[in-house]
């Protein structure tokens, strides 16, 4: 007979195949080229439950005592559907709104459908979005979000894209895990976020012994996170309190053929949580990294329910910065206001300013840009925040600043970490600045001209940092004064809005610059630039009746 070979089997054949494909040959716009794109995936659907159904499967599984197998989907798109089932609105016709919205909202039923049809056999699917076309994120979300696969948009069908997709495939995915949650009486579970959804009816009678805090995980791999909060019913009478974290899962596999974790594997995992009635000792317990990552989980989840408006983010970043006053009344000392009708000041210190300044950042991140922004890209900055872990999260929320320099043997010295603001421009040659989905490496003008091997240095310095994340951060080089360096100015806090005085408390490293230098650099900083109309991190406090009286953090991660 014919056999279809599996794609572990034959990946270079794949990648000679991928790197061949040519150019459309018809002189037709983009967005009006036809695209079936959710009938292919409906077709690869069909060849699965086709092969499941076959007789040498069912052999196969009854030889091995298994019925895991996980099954990959990959699309590597470059436009929206617009032909076929689940297609959306066209974007050559001039419809009504009302009529747009309805036409997408079939095809989000209809590929919400087609993603329980592909959960019922096993399958994940991936989403990898190229080109100058938009994808009609929406439409496409429920497939990767209920399958748990990626999904993913690069600028060109270029090295960059063919080295995700070949990531995508290598990587470990596990299917078919539930997580149930327990406390102690008093305490309730708020919220879980993450990649996960509700658990259907038959899961739960499957096993009696689950709470109404279940959860099923749509996908369990390295880089992904859930976030849990909790919430107080009445005042805890005990010293201590207890949370636990039921694991279930079915197994995993990667693109390489083998099924290293396949079979049931059950964790449970108990943690004891300290009840005190101390402000100072809980202030001095918490972690503010963490704090600041589920609260800007939880904002992402409003900003989703009302459809990313304009109106909802700005509401949210207001309320944002009432809440870190809040935080600050209760737990930080207060200065009067200059008047008995104004607010007292609170005075934030060590972890209180920690967290204020990963808000500060959440508030800056692009997920939050309350400018006019493509719904494609803040769907999936969103997807990708929510199912991140922590590491990620904050990283993608809070960039790390690394001072990189080669040494003469050719390696990469890391200097240190220091504050991500736009005054360290001026001070170093070579910047490193990790966003968690995106790396950007800023050079000054002399050393752009210089030999090769300066590159391959901080080309292999990314590699390693970078190393095991999926999917694979963009790298962006964004030398002085070119136009990339946008990208690094828009990110960094605009430190030159500030007094030379509050500069130097928030940066004590300029303490060690000579003055004559010091008003070069400043000179040079307001000339190279761009006025910005976004406060820096001291403006930011004054408007919401907090101050900082602590140098701004180095650590960009947890």
């Amino acid at each position: 007979g014919r056999y279809v070979m599996p794609v572990s089997a034959c990946i270079n054949q794949v990648s000679t195949i991928l790197r061949s494909a040519n150019n459309y040959y018809q002189d037709v716009p983009i967005h009006l080229r036809p695209r079936c794109l959710i009938t292919a995936i409906h077709a690869a659907w069909r060849l699965i439950y086709l092969t499941l159904m076959s007789p040498s499967a069912s052999r196969n599984r009854e030889n091995h005592n298994d019925g895991f197998c996980l099954k990959r989907v990959m699309v590597c798109a470059g436009g929206a559907c617009n032909f076929g089932p689940g297609a959306g609105a066209p974007s050559d016709l001039h419809l009504h709104p009302d009529a747009k919205r309805r036409i997408d909202k079939d095809a989000i039923e209809h590929n919400e459908d087609l993603a329980k049809d592909l959960t019922r056999v096993g399958a994940l699917v991936d989403i990898f979005g190229a080109g100058c076309c938009p994808l009609n994120v929406p439409t496409l979300y429920p497939l990767t979000q209920n399958t748990g696969g990626a999904l993913q948009v690069y600028e060109g069908f270029g090295e960059e894209y063919l080295s995700c997709l070949l990531a995508a495939f290598r990587r470990f995915t596990g299917k078919e895990a539930t997580m149930d949650f327990r406390v102690s009486e008093g305490i309730e579970i708020e919220h879980v976020i993450g990649p996960i959804k509700l658990l259907t009816g038959a899961t739960k009678r499957s096993s009696s012994c689950m709470t109404h805090n279940a959860v099923c995980m749509t996908s369990v791999e390295r880089g992904h996170g859930v976030a849990v909060s909790f919430k107080l019913k009445r005042d805890l009478a005990f010293e201590s309190a207890y949370f636990q974290i039921e694991i279930c899962t079915q197994g995993c596999t990667s693109g390489h053929g083998d099924t290293p974790g396949n079979g049931f594997r059950h964790r449970v995992v108990t943690s004891e949580i300290s009840v005190t009635e101390d402000g100072r000792e809980f202030i001095a317990s918490i972690d503010p990294t963490a704090i600041g990552v589920m609260i800007a989980k939880k904002s992402l989840l409003s900003v989703r329910k009302a459809m990313y408006t304009q109106k909802t983010i700005q509401s949210l970043k207001k309320e944002i910065g009432k809440r870190m006053y809040d935080i600050g009344y209760k737990f930080s000392p207060r200065v009067s206001g200059q008047s008995m009708w104004s607010k007292p000041l609170c005075v934030l210190k060590e972890k209180l300013a920690v967290l204020a300044e990963i808000l500060y950042h959440f508030c800056r991140c692009p997920a939050m840009s309350d400018s006019t922004g493509h719904i494609d890209e803040k769907i999936v900055l969103f997807a990708r925040l929510i199912s991140a872990d922590m590491a990620t999260s904050v990283l993608m929320i809070w960039p790390r600043l690394t001072v990189i320099q080669p040494s003469p043997s050719g390696h990469v010295v890391v200097a240190e970490n220091v504050a991500a603001v736009d005054i360290v421009t001026q001070m170093h040659n070579t910047l490193v600045l990790d966003c968690g989905t995106s790396v950007y490496v800023w050079m000054k003008r002399s050393m752009v001209d210089k030999d090769v091997s300066d590159e391959n240095c901080y080309r292999n310095f990314i590699e390693d940092l970078t190393r095991g994340r999926f999917p694979s951060p963009h790298t962006y080089l964004c030398p002085e004064n070119s136009p990339n360096f946008r990208y690094i100015q828009a990110k960094l806090v605009p430190l030159r809005k500030d007094h030379p005085d509050e500069q130097t408390r928030q940066l004590p490293a300029l303490n060690s610059v000579d003055e004559g230098r010091l008003k070069e650099i400043r000179a040079h900083l307001l000339t190279s630039f761009q006025y910005t109309d976004e406060p820096s991190f001291l403006e930011w406090c004054k408007q919401h009746n907090i101050t900082v009286n602590q140098p701004l953090s180095t650590r960009g991660t947890c």
